[in-house]
């Protein structure tokens, strides 16, 4: 049952991205990497695990092809328009039972530590460890 109380989260940059209905912590996993799965609607009705983007993502045109354990997975990234870095990314309609290509955009995965919540940015939380978890960049 979603929360009452609309959660948002930003970029580590400070932008804010998302808000939800549901805390991410709260939202279900993928097994293969951990991203939070999170329904995208438009509504301002509680939804189980949905998100409302704030309009200050944009999302690559491209995808990119990932290699998994059982296979390969097609991705377009999404990212942060402010800073560029990723926060998530959509998978293509081939991996699902369509006959098309291209982007799904019904289901945004958010990859882990690539947001954080307002409450936290408020607070000034330590953002360090994330920023080199989402950039790749080695600690």
């Amino acid at each position: 049952m979603p929360d009452s109380q609309v959660h948002t989260y930003h970029c580590i940059c400070t932008e804010l991205v998302i808000a939800t209905f549901a805390p991410i912590q709260r939202l279900p996993k993928r097994k293969v990497d951990g991203a939070a799965i999170c329904k995208v609607t438009n509504s301002n009705m509680p939804i189980p695990g949905a998100v409302v983007l704030s309009g200050s993502t944009f999302d690559d045109m491209e995808p990119m092809v990932i290699n998994l354990e059982d296979g390969f997975e097609k991705r377009y990234g999404a990212r942060c328009r402010r800073c560029d870095l990723p926060i998530g990314y959509w998978l293509d309609k081939s991996q699902f039972e369509e006959k098309e290509n291209g982007m799904r955009t019904d289901v945004l995965y958010l990859l882990p530590g690539s947001l954080m919540s307002t409450e936290d940015m408020k607070a000034g939380k330590d953002m360090e460890k994330d920023i080199e978890l989402v950039a790749g960049v080695a600690g």
